[in-house]
């Protein structure tokens, strides 16, 4: 069977009584949820020297928690940090320069109680 926690959790295995053998546990096993993070551009094809805003939420809400934005440039390169408001809101304004076409992704990193967690990749067009 396969479980995908949403919060941190424990688990632990246990078996029933038979004519043969005692009931048995097994030791708790700790387990992490992993940060439930969404991105998207309000506008996703703009013009060059328009300002972009880069827009998403955090989960579980934990006040502080840093997002990471990066971009795809052969490597993803960190381009922003912003800390979560107390909804789990984070905004990143920015100004391309140049035209083309840009990927990015969001990112918060682990910490003691979640596992990392990140969007898939989000694409400006800038013409």
């Amino acid at each position: 069977f396969s479980v995908t926690p949403t919060v941190n959790t424990q688990f632990r295995l246990a078996s029933a009584a038979t004519w043969t053998y005692l009931a048995g546990w097994s030791p708790a096993a700790a387990t992490n949820a992993r940060w439930r993070v969404t991105a998207a551009f309000d506008d996703a094809t703009v013009k060059r020297g328009t300002t972009v805003t880069l827009r998403g939420s955090v989960g579980p809400v934990r006040s502080g928690t840093r997002v990471v934005v990066q971009r795809l440039s052969g490597t993803w390169t960190t381009v922003g940090t912003r800390a979560v408001s107390t909804k789990g809101t984070y905004a990143f304004a920015f100004t391309p320069s140049a035209a083309g076409t840009y990927t990015y992704r969001v990112r918060v990193e682990t910490t003691p109680l979640n596992t990392a967690g990140a969007t898939g990749n989000r694409v400006l067009t800038v013409s």
